[in-house]
């Protein structure tokens, strides 16, 4: 046994779930355009259908923190360039050094660098162990699942093994135009619920034990 590294262990990742698909228009770069409907792989397809707007999920821990993962990230064309939580961030310096500094920084402010969340889960229904994984950059679909999830551990006592609905809701919203006019905007917002009504997550508790918050 190797002293910290025979004690690591990870959960194996067998996919990505976009938001969105790569557009190639005739003299323009590739870009990302969103869909409003969940991009899946094509295992993931046979059991959700190809167009889903939502899953049947279940999370592989209790702990917020490690099924949603946030920071604040900068992207050059060589990769990861900085990524911070708000207060410190690791940036590569030009002799290619990572380097701690304060955060956020002007480029938040440019819009050069943003937020990047990324939701981990199991799908029960789909073949194979490991985790499949969906990333945003939303910050409001940021908060719905930081919502939904505070709310839940709160009521649960836990997250790992209940079953939760993952879904594409579109929602409309406003943006400053030109000339200072708003314009609306059509969005995709990520949000997460569960089967059980309260009365089912009040008796569940009990069953095992437990007390509701």
């Amino acid at each position: 046994m190797i002293k910290g590294l025979s004690d690591r262990r990870r959960v194996p990742r067998l996919g990505k779930i976009r938001l969105g698909v790569m557009v190639q228009e005739s003299g323009k770069k590739p870009y990302p355009r969103a869909t409003d409907y969940l991009v899946c792989p094509p295992e993931v397809q046979k059991v959700f259908g190809d167009r889903p707007t939502s899953l049947d999920i279940m999370f592989p821990a209790d702990d917020a923190a490690v099924i949603f993962t946030q920071e604040l990230k900068m992207y050059k064309a060589s990769g990861l360039w900085c990524a911070g939580n708000g207060e410190r961030a690791r940036r590569w310096d030009e002799q290619g050094t990572l380097k701690e500094m304060a955060c956020p920084c002007e480029y938040l402010e440019s819009g050069d660098c943003g937020p990047v969340a990324t939701l981990s889960f199991f799908l029960a229904d789909v073949p194979g162990v490991g985790v499949y994984q969906i990333r945003t950059g939303s910050q409001r679909s940021i908060v719905e699942i930081n919502t939904a999830l505070e709310q839940r551990l709160a009521l649960f006592g836990g997250l790992r093994g209940i079953p939760f609905t993952l879904s594409l809701e579109t929602e409309h919203g406003q943006r400053p135009g030109e000339g200072g006019q708003m314009v609306r905007q059509e969005l995709h917002v990520l949000h997460l619920s569960t089967p059980y009504t309260l009365r089912q997550i009040v008796e569940w508790r009990q069953r095992a034990g437990k007390r509701v918050e």
